[in-house]
């Protein structure tokens, strides 16, 4: 009975690792926040803490530019000057990391207050 137990978790660990969810994508304006400003690094990183949700990054810097991960939401903002604003949070739980990805692919972690 253990035997059978533990090979049906295997198979479903193996299966679940191939999927991927597809978050619909969103038609925000790719590089204004809920203002009409323009998103800026600079504007965005001081409201980025550990205790940051989706929700309330959404009131925040409003409605991402793209959505993906895997198991994760990973919330995408196009920034004004090209570069992209990652925030990874782990389900809808609070903000776990954000960096930017700059224009020439590099990534840089941001810290979280």
């Amino acid at each position: 009975m253990n035997v059978c137990l533990f090979l049906l978790a295997i198979v479903l660990t193996t299966t679940l690792i191939g999927c991927e969810t597809q978050m619909p994508q969103t038609t925000a304006q790719p590089t204004s926040g809920t203002s009409g400003t323009l998103r800026t690094l600079a504007a965005m990183q001081s409201q980025l803490s550990k205790a940051l949700t989706p929700q309330a990054a959404e009131q925040l810097f409003g409605k991402p530019d793209e959505i993906t991960g895997s198991g994760w939401l990973i919330y995408v903002y196009d920034l004004a000057n090209g570069q992209k604003l990652r925030l990874g949070f782990p389900g809808y739980h609070p903000l776990f990391y954000a960096k930017v990805q700059n224009n020439d692919g590099s990534m840089l972690d941001l810290p979280l207050k």
